[in-house]
């Protein structure tokens, strides 16, 4: 499993990273995966030790402007990966990556960065774009 989908924790490689630097120590750089999805718990995993490093791609996916947010103190700002796996599962066959919660992604020529916009009213939005049954 290299892309952790939405049904697995988020940080579920983590023990591993752990166990690695138990295991190396200092003698190696220690890199952790699979589902950080914030800043966060990527924070949190390099002040416990447990890592040197994380791999956050699909957070980035999701908003390109994560680490700005981080610097500026909008971490609540941020557009959370949920883990589908849209991104990944266009790229195994051969489709640009996009995202689910990031239209914009792959597309930024065409649609520019941080084009994403929250909806006025989410739940009459949702509502009028689903049949519901009479």
């Amino acid at each position: 499993m290299t892309a952790p989908a939405m049904a697995y924790p988020e940080g579920i490689f983590v023990p591993f990273a752990r166990r690695a630097r138990a295991i190396v120590g200092s003698r190696a750089k220690i890199f952790a995966v699979g589902r950080i999805i914030d800043i966060q718990m990527a924070e949190q995993i390099i002040a416990d030790g447990d890592a040197d490093m994380v791999a956050m791609t699909r957070a980035q996916l999701a908003d390109p402007f994560l680490v700005r947010k981080a610097k500026e103190g909008r971490e609540q700002d941020t557009v959370r990966c949920i883990g589908a796996n849209f991104c990944a599962s266009r790229s195994r066959y051969g489709l640009e990556v996009t995202c689910l919660v990031n239209p914009a992604a792959g597309r930024e020529r065409k649609w520019g960065h941080g084009t994403r916009k929250d909806a006025t009213n989410p739940r009459a939005s949702w509502s009028s774009a689903v049949a519901r049954p009479g």
